[in-house]
């Protein structure tokens, strides 16, 4: 069981606001559950002791409007790994839309340090055209002789970042060795495509203000709720405006017309 931290002003009283000792409330959904707790701020100020007592060293989710520093008690739970997979899940719904277009789409995958192989086999299910940019260059040539020898296509793999120019759509998982050209881009900056908590559809239960990836990655994660590892983001985002996914699948097809 995970927790979530919610942070409520303290009521001004004689002698100003007090704190209390956190009111905790267990949800339980079927076979999982986790608990809000709800505590109070002083002057913006929180107090740490009390809140560790009542989360007894669970991961917690906190609301998104609060600062917690790392202080050593709170376990704030990262949903990295999970943001990053539902965005790779989006990301390859979208190339897979564009593709019916019967149009060839030409795709740079940049993964630098291959810690993303596992998308080269949907990559070129999508595309028979993939340029992989890597600094691993023997064993991505593993991946990919590997892949020629079942289905007698391989991506091309290179350390060249400049193949990039000569793309119709460019996907960088973890968002580094991106060139600044005007394409589809796909990678978590804020000047390229990606996904946040607003990129969701509603998650049930997930309490207001906290961050909807968070809670469906606890649940994913934590509690092993299955139907949260298959979400997809419903937009994407570029330069803080939110873009359908329909719209992101037309400016892929016009590029390659």
């Amino acid at each position: 069981m995970f927790c979530v931290l919610l942070v409520e002003e303290g009521k001004r009283q004689r002698g100003g606001a007090t704190f209390r000792k956190p009111k905790k409330r267990q949800v339980d959904c079927g076979n999982f559950g986790y608990e809000i707790i709800t505590t109070r701020a002083k002057r913006n100020r929180l107090n740490y002791d009390k809140i560790y007592t009542a989360i007894k060293g669970r991961p917690t989710i906190k609301q998104v409007d609060i600062n917690i520093t790392d202080n050593g008690l709170i376990s704030l739970f990262d949903a990295t790994r999970y943001k990053q997979h539902i965005e790779i899940k989006t990301i390859l719904a979208i190339l897979t839309k564009a593709a019916e277009y019967k149009r060839s789409i030409s795709i740079a995958f940049v993964d630098l340090d291959c810690r993303f192989c596992g998308c080269l086999e949907p990559l070129m299910n999508i595309s028979s055209e993939v340029y992989i940019i890597t600094n691993e260059i023997e064993q991505y040539n593993e991946y990919a002789n590997e892949y020629f020898s079942l289905f007698g296509v391989a991506p091309i793999v290179t350390n060249g970042i400049d193949i990039q120019s000569k793309c119709s759509v460019i996907f960088s998982p973890a968002g580094n060795g991106v060139l600044p050209l005007d394409k589809v881009v796909f990678a978590p900056r804020n000047e390229c495509y990606h996904i946040d908590g607003e990129c969701l559809s509603m998650i049930n239960g997930c309490p207001e203000k906290i961050d909807k990836i968070e809670f469906a990655g606890a649940l994913f994660e934590l509690c092993n709720v299955e139907r949260f590892g298959n979400i997809k983001g419903d937009y994407m985002k570029r330069n803080g405006v939110k873009e359908d996914i329909k719209s992101i699948v037309e400016r892929i097809c016009l590029d390659i017309s």
